[in-house]
């Protein structure tokens, strides 16, 4: 059965800017199934429902498990299949002679939900986690930047790693929502303005990026060029 896995930061990203709707809309045409883990949903309902900040859109995410537009899966073998990979990923980079623990166990717990369902893809926002999927020798360059320190890499640690994860793909909620755009799911917020598909465009990535997605100036300019020239 075709499947795609969520971590919690993009589907914070859309309920916190009003689109978790698009959610329904791309799962009623797609011939599959959504699921999260149990580490998401703790971070998406449990934890959120013990607060006042953020019960509401926990609500609103509890409604769409309840509905049947997420599933929430936890199969035998998998805590220990996420413990695995947590400890691998954080033993990956070392900073003055100890590891860096860059990685939390939701964003693992989802990345060994999309290794057993075989999933199309892993929807995460979180740059830590992308980057280590598809660029450590990157996210290395990152760390050395932002900890201003030597960062060396475990090719050990990195190369079994990289077995557990090869082809899985990666999508931000950023592509989730253009692929909401190109298939019409957004043309009733092409209004009587100057420029409506820019506008549009716009409106939608700088309100994601303001909400914590990531995406940069530069990106939004060339999505914006490429789909409206």
């Amino acid at each position: 059965m075709r499947a795609i896995v969520f971590d919690s930061g993009p589907i914070i990203s859309l309920t916190t800017n009003g689109l978790l709707g698009l959610l329904v809309e791309l799962k009623s045409r797609y011939q599959g199934t959504f699921y999260i883990p149990d580490g998401v949903r703790n971070e998406l309902i449990t934890h959120p429902l013990q607060t006042r900040k953020f019960k509401f859109e926990a609500l609103q995410i509890l409604r769409l498990l309840e509905s049947g537009q997420l599933v929430m899966s936890d199969p035998p073998g998998l805590r220990k299949k996420t413990m695995h990979l947590l400890d691998l990923a954080n033993r990956i980079l070392y900073a003055r002679n100890h590891p860096l623990r860059v990685i939390q166990f939701a964003e693992m717990n989802a990345l060994a939900l999309a290794i057993e369902t075989n999933a199309e893809a892993l929807i995460v926002d979180e740059r830590t986690t992308r980057m280590l999927i598809e660029s450590p020798e990157e996210l290395a360059k990152r760390m050395r930047k932002k900890l201003h320190t030597k960062v060396t890499i475990d090719k050990k640690a990195l190369s079994e790693f990289q077995k557990h994860v090869e082809g899985i793909k990666v999508l931000r909620s950023i592509e989730l929502v253009m692929i909401a755009y190109e298939k019409g799911l957004l043309d009733k917020f092409k209004l009587k303005v100057p420029k409506p598909n820019e506008t549009l465009l716009s409106a939608l990535l700088w309100t994601l990026k303001l909400h914590g997605a990531a995406i940069s100036e530069q990106e939004i300019k060339e999505v914006i060029h490429l789909e409206t020239k």
